[in-house]
């Protein structure tokens, strides 16, 4: 019996060793990864501004050069800080309840492409505001198709003039995830 117990109190403590060892892991490893992320999102946006320069439209450019000195300036973008702690090691723990949450949401992946839906919207509305009717028109169509709104475009107009009220909002929280240049 002694042997028994003996056996199954090494078998947990070594279960719960390699809990917290592959979690610490998993910490060191996440760092490198947001390193990844940020490296591919400079490549696009380089190479969007470069397509943007052929294009000869050289505000989109100036938006994606922008984009690519902030992802990768100090302090920058907020999400991609190396001083910003992004993975407790409680974290993979944290993550299997997520998991199984998010899982349990109906129509998850209808929510994503709802959203899509709705920036493709918001788009349209500054290529509107631009002058640019033809694109505007074109992403339009292509939001209220993905939403399931067909041709009813005016409808998702509204739905996109609801959400971009809220703008003051959200403007207000940018303190939360971003930076302010210090000189």
């Amino acid at each position: 019996m002694k042997k028994i117990l003996f056996s199954i109190l090494l078998l947990t403590v070594g279960v719960v060793i390699g809990v917290v060892v592959t979690s610490f892991l998993s910490m060191v490893a996440s760092k490198s990864f947001i390193n990844i992320v940020r490296i591919n999102y400079q490549i696009e946006e380089q190479i969007k501004a470069i397509k943007a320069k052929k294009n000869a439209d050289i505000k989109q450019a100036i938006v994606h050069y922008r984009n690519l000195v902030e992802a990768s300036s100090s302090p920058g973008l907020y999400c991609f800080n190396d001083k910003r702690d992004l993975w407790s090691i409680d974290f993979p723990f944290a993550a299997v309840i997520l998991g199984k949450i998010s899982k349990s949401i109906p129509n998850q992946a209808k929510g994503a492409e709802r959203v899509a839906a709705i920036n493709r919207a918001m788009l349209a509305d500054a290529l509107e505001k631009s002058g640019d009717t033809k694109a505007a028109n074109y992403e339009y169509a292509k939001a209220a198709n993905i939403i399931g709104l067909g041709n009813d475009i005016q409808k998702l107009k509204k739905i996109v003039q609801t959400i971009m009220s809220h703008d003051e909002a959200f403007l207000e929280m940018e303190n939360q995830y971003t930076y302010t240049e210090t000189k």
